[in-house]
C-alpha cells in the first residue's frame, strides 16, 4: 500500500481538511495517509486551540481522516515557511514509507508549482533577494520583487497567495534534499485562508472564533473530531488562545535581557534591542509586537519570536533539525505503517517521549524543549487542575479501536 504524507496544523480539523484527504486518496487509490502535524504552537506564533494530542486523536477519529499522525515539534512548527517545510519534508522522508506529499494550493497545478520552485532555486535568485532586502524590504516583498525580475511574473503571482507559498517551499525542500517523494497538489476551494464562512465551509480561523465565542461550529467539523473537541472543552482543556497566556508571556519577556533575545530563532540586525525595549515599555503582548514591528520585520515573524522567548526556544535547537519521529495517533492501518517504519526509518521512531532523552544530546535538547513547551501551553487551560508539568513525557499515542 502506498503512503502519502500531508503536512498540517489541523487547528482545528474541519471539513475542508477532510476533502483534501479524500482528494488525495482518490488520486492515489488505496493509500495510507501519514500526517505530519504541528505541536502545541503553530506557525503564526500562537498556541493551538487544542493540544497536539487532542488534535491528533481528532484527525484519526474523524471518518476518512488520517491513518497515522507524527509530530512536527514546536521549534519547527512555529518557524518561518522555509524551516517549517524543510523539517516537515525531512520527517516524512525519514519514515521510509511515505512516497508522495500532498498539499493544498490556490494554483492547483503541480507542474506550474514545480516550474516556479525551480526558478526560485536558480543561480542568482538568492542574490536578487539579498539586494532587495538591502533596500529595507521585508523578506516576503523582497522575494516577490526578485521573482518578478529573475523568474517572471507568473512566479511572483504564485508567491502572492499563502497556500502557494507553502507549496513552493515543500517542492523546494524536496529538491534540495534530493528526496524521491512525489509532490502532488489539491486545488484549495471553499473558505479562503484566514477567511470566514463560505457556504457550508468555514476556515480554521473562523472555527476558532466560533469556539472562543461559544458559537455553533459543529456543522463545520467532522463528527469524530467534534466529539474530541467537545470533550476537551468540557474538561477545561480548550479552547486555548494567546490571550489565556498573556500574563505568563509578559512575565517572561520582562525577565529577559537583550542578549537573551539574541539567542532566539530568526533574530537579526539588532531586532533583539527593539524587542528588549518593547518588552519594557509595552503592557501587553500585542503592543510588544506592534512596537517591534517595522517594514522589514513582519508581524508574524515578531509573534513567533515573542512566543519563542516565552517557550525558551533557542536558535541552536531549531537549527539542529528533527532528531526523531514521534508518533501521536494511529488507526489499524497506521499500526501497520508503524511496524514498517521500525524497519525502514532513518531516524529513531518514538512512541514513549521519554525515550528521546536517551538518543543523544541533540535529541535530548529537542525533547526537553518540547516538554517545556507543552508545560507552558498547559498554563492556558481553563481548568487549573490540568496545568501540571511533565504530561508530555508521560503521554502515549492514541490508538483508534477497530470498528
Amino acid at each position: 500500500m502506498r503512503a502519502v504524507g500531508i503536512v498540517a496544523e489541523y487547528n482545528p480539523l474541519h471539513l475542508g481538511h477532510l476533502r483534501h484527504i479524500a482528494a488525495t486518496r482518490a488520486a492515489f487509490g488505496d493509500c495510507a495517509v501519514v500526517v505530519c502535524m504541528s505541536g502545541d504552537f503553530v506557525q503564526r506564533g500562537e498556541p493551538a486551540a487544542f493540544s497536539k494530542l487532542a488534535r491528533a486523536e481528532a484527525a484519526v477519529r474523524a471518518e476518512g481522516g488520517a491513518d497515522l499522525v507524527i509530530e512536527l515539534q514546536t521549534p519547527f512548527s512555529m518557524s518561518r515557511a522555509q524551516r517549517f517545510a524543510d523539517e516537515s519534508v525531512r520527517l516524512l522522508a525519514a519514515t521510509g514509507v511515505v512516497d508522495a506529499l500532498s498539499f493544498g494550493s490556490e494554483c492547483g497545478d503541480v507542474e506550474r508549482l514545480c516550474a516556479a520552485a525551480d526558478a526560485l532555486l536558480a543561480p542568482g535568485f538568492d542574490e536578487a533577494v539579498r539586494d532587495a532586502l538591502s533596500c529595507g524590504m521585508g523578506y516576503a516583498a523582497a522575494r516577490t520583487q526578485a521573482a518578478k525580475r529573475s523568474a517572471g511574473g507568473e512566479c511572483a503571482e504564485l508567491l502572492a497567495q499563502p497556500n502557494n507559498i507553502l507549496a513552493l517551499e515543500y517542492i523546494r525542500a524536496l529538491r534540495e534534499q534530493n528526496c524521491a517523494i512525489q509532490p502532488f497538489t489539491v486545488l484549495r476551494t471553499g473558505a479562503r485562508h484566514d477567511g470566514g464562512v463560505c457556504g457550508g465551509d468555514a476556515s480554521a480561523s473562523a472555527v476558532r472564533k466560533m469556539l472562543a465565542e461559544g458559537g455553533d461550529a459543529a456543522r463545520f467539523v467532522p463528527r469524530g473530531a467534534w466529539e474530541v473537541y467537545t470533550a476537551e472543552t468540557g474538561r477545561g482543556a480548550g479552547a486555548v488562545s494567546a490571550g489565556s497566556l498573556e500574563q505568563a508571556i509578559m512575565s517572561q519577556l520582562r525577565r529577559m535581557r537583550a542578549d537573551d533575545f539574541a539567542k532566539l530563532p530568526d533574530i537579526s540586525e539588532g531586532l533583539e534591542a527593539r524587542l528588549y525595549a518593547a518588552a519594557r515599555s509595552a503592557g501587553c503582548v500585542e503592543d510588544v509586537c506592534a512596537a517591534a514591528k517595522t517594514r522589514r520585520y513582519s508581524m508574524a515573524r515578531i509573534r513567533r519570536i515573542v512566543m519563542s522567548a516565552y517557550l525558551g526556544i533557542e536558535e541552536r535547537v531549531a537549527a539542529a533539525g528533527v532528531q526523531y519521529i514521534r508518533v501521536l495517533a494511529m488507526n489499524r492501518v497506521g499500526r501497520g505503517l508503524l511496524a514498517g517504519m521500525r524497519k525502514t526509518a532513518s531516524l529513531p521512531v518514538v512512541t514513549k517521549p521519554s525515550a528521546a532523552l536517551k538518543l543523544g544530546p541533540a535529541a535530548a535538547r529537542l525533547a526537553e524543549t518540547e516538554s517545556l513547551a507543552c508545560d507552558l501551553y498547559a498554563l492556558g487551560y481553563p481548568n487549573a487542575a490540568l496545568r501540571r508539568a511533565g504530561e508530555d513525557l508521560r503521554s502515549t499515542p492514541y490508538v483508534k479501536k477497530q470498528e
